[in-house]
């Protein structure tokens, strides 16, 4: 049976703020239950002394010492009724396993995570009292959270009026399975912020037909109640097939295409339809993939640069990658030409005239990638930016074609 997984943010772990340090030695501080570290480990004997008033008088003695202490200190009896919190089901052991399935998720660890032998160190060490649970049970933790961020979820997209939807397909090409992502964006309770939240990553098992996609589209929207008429785009490539999936899943209206994906389509074109440049790509390819293959080659780039900079390889679905490739070659040039020479395997180095040529490859395409970082944002509105950028590119990529050609008929 096909089995859909649906993957939602998870609501940040809850704050604690640490005991003021200084406070607590001047004795002017106020530690409560939930926020003071010292006390999670019962002190020993020694320790135990110190806190209390010494001498004590007869008078004194005669109350319980248990209830005696220092401001801004535990008694005796809280950190004794401190004890059962972090046993199963008390405060403690809640607030605990909750920051660790925050970290599991937050940062993407596996659930094997918690039976580490260094992680499982850590908390003996930090808190005894605290006994881990096994990866089984924090998977039906993780279950349990997830509902109820669901719900949550659901909840507030039934209610918001205006969303926006950007989907996409992808293929991971090492198992050869294809997927369709579908992220949600709208303003918060407050509509001071945006918020972006993905809804469904589902594997596809047919072909990718319109259909079929439009299909997948609409049953995920119903499942976190989203409403029709509540959504004011979706956002998409230029594919014929995710564009008909919008056209019969809701309408053609509201189909926006990736105006990002767009600029990266116009410099991929730009470049391959010029045969010269085509070639000279290639060939700067042909060297990262040497520089990439070879320890040695690679060894003696981290020493010469004394870092661990890296040449950069072109991928075709990774936006501005072909930029990022040409900027970090051209700046190590020099270095790689040395490391080059002194390789018989080596593949030829770029000639001084070619290096000009992606020198004025890099200044084309640098307006293109600003363009594309600046209308990636998650937490503004860049839908309003795409007219005026547009604009304001066509005047830069001109300036800086104007210019190259006046320094090339200046050289010649």
């Amino acid at each position: 049976m096909r089995k859909n997984y649906y993957i939602v943010d998870y609501p940040p772990a809850p704050h604690i703020h640490p005991v003021d340090s200084k406070k607590e030695r001047a004795g002017t501080g106020t530690a409560s239950k939930s926020n003071y570290y010292d006390d999670d480990v019962l002190p020993g004997p020694s320790r135990a002394r110190s806190r209390f008033p010494s001498p004590v008088s007869s008078e004194q003695s005669s109350s319980s010492s248990f209830t005696v202490a220092s401001k801004g200190q535990k008694t005796m009896t809280d950190s004794f009724e401190y004890i059962p919190s972090f046993s199963e089901g008390g405060n403690k052991n809640r607030q605990i396993k909750e920051s660790i399935l925050y970290m599991i998720c937050k940062d993407l660890q596996p659930f094997s995570f918690v039976e580490n032998e260094g992680f499982l160190n850590l908390m003996k060490v930090t808190v005894p009292q605290f006994k881990v649970p096994n990866r089984t049970s924090f998977t039906r933790l993780l279950d349990l959270k997830y509902d109820c961020v669901a719900a949550n979820v659901r909840e507030k997209l039934s209610k918001t009026k205006n969303i926006t939807l950007t989907t996409d397909v992808w293929t991971d090409t090492m198992q050869t399975r294809s997927f369709l992502g579908l992220t949600v964006h709208y303003c918060s309770d407050n509509e001071t912020e945006l918020v972006s939240s993905t809804l469904g990553v589902i594997e596809l098992q047919e072909r990718h037909t319109g259909q079929y996609l439009a299909d997948e589209l609409v049953n995920i929207c119903r499942m976190w109640n989203i409403k029709k008429e509540n959504i004011s785009v979706i956002v998409t490539d230029s594919g014929a097939n995710i564009l008909k999936a919008v056209k019969l899943g809701f309408g053609k209206k509201y189909s926006i295409p990736c105006f990002v994906h767009l600029i990266n389509l116009v410099a991929e074109k730009s470049v391959s339809d010029v045969a010269n440049l085509s070639t000279l790509i290639s060939k700067l390819k042909t060297i990262v993939t040497w520089f990439k293959a070879s320890v040695v080659a690679s060894d003696e780039l981290r020493k010469a640069t004394g870092t661990e900079t890296k040449l950069i390889q072109e991928v075709n679905t990774r936006w501005n990658s072909k930029y990022f490739m040409i900027e970090r070659f051209l700046e190590l040039r020099p270095t790689i030409n040395e490391i080059i020479n002194r390789h018989r395997s080596a593949p030829n180095m770029i000639s001084a005239k070619e290096a000009e040529e992606l020198e004025e490859i890099k200044h084309l395409l640098r307006p293109l990638e600003a363009a594309t970082r600046e209308l990636c944002g998650e937490h503004y509105v860049t839908s309003s930016k795409v007219i005026p950028m547009a604009v304001h590119k066509n005047l830069i990529c001109g300036a800086v074609t104007i210019q190259l050609l006046n320094e090339r008929n200046r050289n010649n």
